[in-house]
């Protein structure tokens, strides 16, 4: 029975076609095992998010970002809010449920750069079955096993942006920025922005569309 539902469950994100997410090509089962055949993402997001702060001259989270980075940052942001909604709005929605950097990958296609989310779905297939996600990204309520929605991707994206943008949502990374008037008025709204995408109750939280018209 259990096999049954994980067969139907793995047909149906073969039927799932969006420039934002990896296309699972194929399906197949040996014995007992199934496997996966996945498009090719040649880059990893969380590598590469190691790299950004030495690439521009910042040598540990502590520091302050310039102005060129922070704004890299926030377009990194924008993509990947992009490509969550891109998933909540398919017919029927998508609900990710295990957004982390790990499963946010980077596909160039004709020499351009697009992030793409991998992994989705598989949560829901193999929700009965031994299926591991990173608690550091969960929402409360799906750590607490009740009911979600597709707030609980708002939240992980929120906790994924503070690895973005190398910050703990208290006054020090305020501070961290007071000497900037610029930087530190966006830093300031940013925050704001952050802490609405993690209120605990999820009918509090802004959708991923709301958040690309953000201004910070």
């Amino acid at each position: 029975m259990v096999t049954s539902k994980v067969a139907t469950g793995l047909s149906k994100l073969t039927n799932i076609i969006a420039e934002n997410v990896v296309k699972y090509l194929d399906i197949f089962r040996e014995e007992n095992r199934y496997y996966i055949r996945m498009e090719l993402c040649s880059e990893n997001f969380q590598s590469v998010l190691s790299l950004k702060g030495p690439a521009f001259g910042r040598r540990s989270a502590e520091e302050a970002m310039n102005l060129s980075e922070f704004f890299i940052s926030c377009q990194i942001f924008a993509e990947l809010l992009e490509c969550i909604q891109c998933l909540h709005d398919l017919s029927p929605a998508v609900i990710h449920r295990d957004l982390k950097p790990e499963n946010v990958l980077i596909a160039v296609n004709a020499g351009k750069w697009r992030l793409k989310l991998g992994d989705f779905g598989l949560s829901d297939v193999f929700q009965r079955l031994c299926y591991k996600r990173d608690a550091k990204y969960l929402s409360p309520e799906e750590t607490n096993g009740q009911t979600v929605d597709y707030k609980t991707d708002v939240y992980s994206a929120a906790k994924i942006a503070r690895n973005i943008f190398d910050l703990q949502l208290n006054n020090e990374f305020s501070e961290l920025y007071s000497s900037d008037k610029t930087l530190s008025k966006s830093v300031t709204e940013l925050q704001k922005v952050l802490i609405s995408m993690q209120s605990l109750e999820p009918k509090d939280r802004p959708d991923c569309r709301q958040q690309l018209h953000s201004k910070y």
